[in-house]
């Protein structure tokens, strides 16, 4: 008898599977089973795609190198689940360099091919692709102890509407892969001959670079990663100097989402609007150490050397003493910059720390201008020297920036005050960036200099015309910068077609760019954008106990939302590790990081943090506490989620990272998300926020007739048993248990009801 054994290998994941029958687990249909070696799933070492766009079509380039790590030789089928929507044109697959006959399915022949597995392993992961197509294609032989190589590329139409282009990749590994993956990378690279202006995911952090207005480049990749979620991509394409785009979702009866993208055109070197920038360092004694002075020193002289030529600057140094080096606003000429660099070369550190009167003097030294005007104020300490008290120093600065110029913070180390630097930002129409010991501060306020170097159009806002609009973050629209774009979430509530008009400033001049759009009545596809809402709506929320204190209001309205919309906070992570049903949990906990101490462990052990957590800082404590290492990760998870929209794959995990490497060395998850309902975790059940166990419910068996015929009903039911194979969870209204002693078969007034 040949040495050869079939194996089942899925992928939007694209994996190969292995397991035996006993284990339950994995997309293995063993023949014969008693041959089978008992053992994990097949490792993916590396999972690459390379997708090329152009004008909408879409090439995706896959490259997957998996290990048989047995002593048999394994014969499999190779699937990809393709992602809804796709229109596949054309494709071809290698195997090891080898180009091997495959076959597409639609997706009503490859959901009985899905079911099929589900039914024979009993494992409901497969059940997530559920109204997606297939690829399939047999392998063979997988030698082993050996890699195997596997190519695929197809190509697609992308779907286009009113300037909207949406890429999607199946990703999602996590529920069928039982080994995170060694290394996970994505790029896309879009050109069009269209201005390319907003380009955003929703689904994952993505890094991006701008060439051109036609040209484009993005990059994800992690390390030891279960992928959750598919890779989702919106760019938009438009001739506007300013591109503005609205996305929505709405369920009849409730009040919209929407979510509105606007970025500029990049503009040319000679039409770059001229700004004033005012540097301010510190240089403090507490400066000297860990070479900070000399780093802060070649950071200022980068940021000097890149000012445009139309340009105005000033460079202000403290200690417990101010100095202007310029003495008032300069021109960026080649002559002036050489001097003032001159000049940055001898600074010394030494003295005390007098925010209060460094900030005085920044902000004396700005003029009435058409100019948008910046204040980049760099800092390692807490006032030491002149005026201490936080509240105090806040209503001078709000007092002397009468020209309302922007002022972005930099600190360094853990010595320095969070909160004063976060409320002059937030208040300023800036951000506060922290450069945590052994970084380097040249890079970190290079990189911040590089994205605000070049302002399009300042002092922005937002008008909806009739449109009855609601709760909308940021509550301070930053200003656009060139290569940048702005991403605004919020609620509607009855809908139609409205103008949208953002008005800005350029030179002075005030700017107006207005477009027509259509807020759906209702329209539920796009339900990430509730989600990306509540993070913000959440974000602002935390920021407000942080500042003010603890605030019971607020503290109920974050834990609701976090239930509902399964986004862990630092109210909502107990519910990871406790094993009690939700009606019986205490309406308004005690902040986790005075109950769970395995949350945050001692400093040498690394500690949790995540979603939307407040970092230790959960009680809300004065501002002139905010200080330490906990502070500045507070302080940093609230930048994120005050400035952008947080992806999907950030806001349902926590993580624990090594303070040493910086690195995830363990995940907390008790959270999952799917049908437009959040689901925690009770020992192995997994149970709807929305499920009410007082209600009378619908039982239904694992992997039974009435298991399927729900799983036909609908997508959305798919993905939600997916999950896991206790799942309860609610239907149109209905509730829905799945659970060992449930029936076996619906009747046909229960399918009417669900339908």
């Amino acid at each position: 008898m040949s040495n050869r054994y079939p194996i089942y290998a899925l992928a939007a994941g694209m994996i190969l599977t292995f397991a035996s029958s006993g284990m339950g687990q994995g997309l293995i249909i063993p023949a014969p089973p008693e041959r089978l070696p008992i053992g994990p799933s097949l490792p993916i070492q590396s999972y690459k795609v390379q997708t090329t766009i152009n004008e909408q079509v879409a090439v995706t380039h896959i490259e997957q190198v998996f290990f048989n790590p047995y002593k048999q030789r394994l014969e499999g089928t190779y699937m990809l689940a393709v992602p809804e929507g796709a229109n596949i044109s054309k494709f071809t697959l290698e195997v090891d360099g080898e180009q091997v006959k495959a076959e597409v399915l639609d997706k009503d022949k490859a959901e009985s091919i899905y079911q099929s597995i589900v039914r024979k392993q009993k494992d409901p992961g497969i059940l997530a692709f559920s109204g997606k197509g297939l690829i399939q294609a047999r392998v063979f032989p997988i030698e082993p102890e050996k890699t195997k190589k596997i190519e695929i590329r197809y190509e697609e139409i992308l779907s286009y509407d009113r300037g909207v282009c949406r890429y999607q990749y199946a990703l999602a590994t996590e529920k069928i892969c039982k080994k995170p993956i060694d290394y996970v990378e994505i790029k896309v690279d879009i050109s069009n001959n269209t201005p390319i202006k907003n380009i955003y995911s929703p689904s994952h952090e993505v890094k991006i670079e701008r060439d051109t207005n036609f040209k484009a480049h993005l990059k994800y990749s992690d390390e030891n990663v279960l992928p959750e979620n598919d890779f989702q991509l919106i760019y938009t394409v438009s001739t506007d100097p300013i591109g503005i785009n609205v996305l929505t979702f709405k369920e009849e009866d409730k009040d919209g989402f929407f979510l509105l993208m606007a970025a500029p055109e990049i503009p040319k070197p000679e039409s770059v609007n001229p700004k004033d920038v005012i540097f301010v360092l510190d240089k403090s004694g507490s400066m000297k150490g860990n070479n900070k002075i000399e780093q802060a020193k070649e950071a200022l002289e980068f940021c000097v050397r890149s000012l445009n030529k139309e340009d105005r600057f000033a460079v202000v140094i403290f200690s417990d003493e101010i100095e202007t080096l310029t003495g008032k606003l300069t021109s960026a000429g080649k002559e002036e910059i050489d001097s003032i660099c001159k000049k940055i070369k001898e600074i010394d550190a030494s003295g005390g720390t007098n925010i209060d009167g460094a900030l005085k003097t920044a902000l004396r030294v700005v003029e009435e201008s058409s100019r948008p005007t910046y204040v980049l104020f760099l800092t390692d300490g807490r006032p030491t020297v002149g005026e201490r008290d936080i509240k105090e120093i806040l209503a001078h600065v709000q007092k002397w920036n009468e020209f309302k110029c922007r002022i972005f913070a930099f600190g360094v180390g853990f010595d320095v005050n969070t909160a004063l630097l976060d409320e002059i930002s937030q208040k300023n129409k800036g951000l506060a960036t922290y450069v945590k010991p052994n970084e380097d501060i040249e890079v970190s306020v290079s990189s911040m200099y590089a994205k605000i170097a070049d302002p399009v159009l300042s002092d922005l806002e937002l008008d909806f015309g009739s449109l009855e609009v609601s709760k909308i973050y940021p509550k301070e629209l930053p200003d656009l910068f060139s290569g940048s774009q702005l991403v605004v979430l919020g609620r509607y509530e009855e809908g139609g077609t409205a103008p949208v008009t953002l008005s800005g400033k350029v030179g002075g001049e005030k700017k107006k760019f207005t477009e027509e759009f259509t807020f759906t009545k209702e329209n539920t596809k796009l339900e990430y954008i509730p989600r990306l809402w509540a993070a913000r709506r959440i974000g602002y929320l935390m920021n407000e106990i942080r500042l003010n204190g603890h605030n019971q209001e607020l503290v109920e309205e974050i834990i609701e939302l976090s239930r509902k919309y399964g986004i862990l906070t630092e109210y909502t992570a107990f519910l990871v590790k406790e094993d009690v049903p939700l009606a019986m949990r205490p309406a308004v906990p005690e902040p986790v990081s005075r109950r769970a101490g395995e949350v945050y462990s001692a400093p040498s052990a690394g500690r949790f943090f995540g979603g939307f957590g407040m970092a230790g800082n959960a009680e809300g404590r004065a501002l002139s506490e905010s200080v330490g290492k906990e502070a500045v990760v507070a302080s940093e998870v609230m930048q994120d989620q005050l400035q952008r929209a947080e992806s999907l794959s950030t806001q349902n995990v926590m993580f624990r990272y090594d303070e040493e490497s910086r690195k995830k060395v363990e995940k907390i998850q008790g959270v999952r998300y799917a049908g437009q309902q959040a689901f925690f975790q009770r020992g192995s059940a997994w149970i709807s926020t929305l499920f009410d166990e007082k209600q009378p419910a619908i039982k239904v068996k694992p992997y039974s007739d009435a298991y399927f015929q729900l799983a036909d009903l609908s997508p959305e039911i798919a993905k939600i048993l997916s999950i896991g194979t206790e799942v309860s969870f609610v239907h149109k209204g209905q509730m829905i248990q799945i659970t060992e002693n449930g029936q076996e078969n619906l009747t046909e007034e229960q399918i009417k009801i669900l339908q």
